[in-house]
C-alpha cells in the first residue's frame, strides 16, 4: 500500500536537513554482527556443555546507545535486521528491542508501527512476538489492531 509507505516515510523525515544516508556500511555491519550474535551465539564445548559465545557483544551496547541518542536510526536498524533475517532467535530479540522503543517513545513510534504494519507482513509477524506488560491499555490496543492476529 503506497499510502502507508508514504506515511512511514513522513514519520522518518524528522529533520529536513538530515542528509545521513539510511544505510551506511557501518550500519549494515552492525545489523549483520547483531544478527550473527543472535543466531550463532551458542556453542558446545569439548565437554558437550552449551555456552554463550562472546560473539560481537559490543553490538548490544551500540544498539542501546543508539536507542537513547538516535531513536529514528534505532528504528531503521530494527527494520533492516527484520528484513535481513526472520529466524525465531532474531524475532525474539527484535521483539524485546521494539518493546523498549515503544515503551520509551510511544507517542512517536506507535503511529510509525501502525503505518509499517499496513504494508509489511514480516513486521506484522514481529508484532506477534511482543510481550506487552499491559496488553489492555490504549497503546497496545492500537498495536494489536495494526498487527491483526496476535497471541496476546
Amino acid at each position: 500500500d503506497g499510502g502507508a509507505q508514504e506515511e512511514v516515510r513522513k514519520h522518518h523525515a524528522t529533520d529536513p536537513h538530515d542528509v545521513r544516508p539510511m544505510k551506511t556500511e557501518d550500519h549494515r555491519l552492525l545489523v549483520t554482527h547483531w544478527i550473527e550474535r543472535q543466531t550463532k551465539g551458542l556453542a558446545w564445548d569439548k565437554d558437550l556443555i552449551l555456552h554463550r559465545q562472546a560473539l560481537y557483544a559490543e553490538t548490544e551496547d551500540q544498539l542501546d546507545h543508539i536507542c537513547t541518542t538516535d531513536p529514528q536510526l534505532y528504528w531503521e536498524l530494527l527494520i533492516d535486521a527484520l528484513h535481513t533475517n526472520q529466524s525465531q532467535e532474531v524475532l525474539q530479540a527484535l521483539s524485546g528491542r521494539l518493546l523498549l522503543l515503544l515503551e520509551t517513545e510511544p507517542e512517536r513510534f506507535v503511529p510509525i508501527v501502525e503505518a509499517q504494519a499496513k504494508f509489511d507482513a514480516e513486521f506484522r509477524e514481529l508484532l506477534s512476538w511482543l510481550l506487552p506488560l499491559e496488553p489492555d491499555n490504549a497503546m497496545w490496543s492500537r498495536i494489536r489492531n495494526a498487527a491483526g492476529k496476535v497471541p496476546w
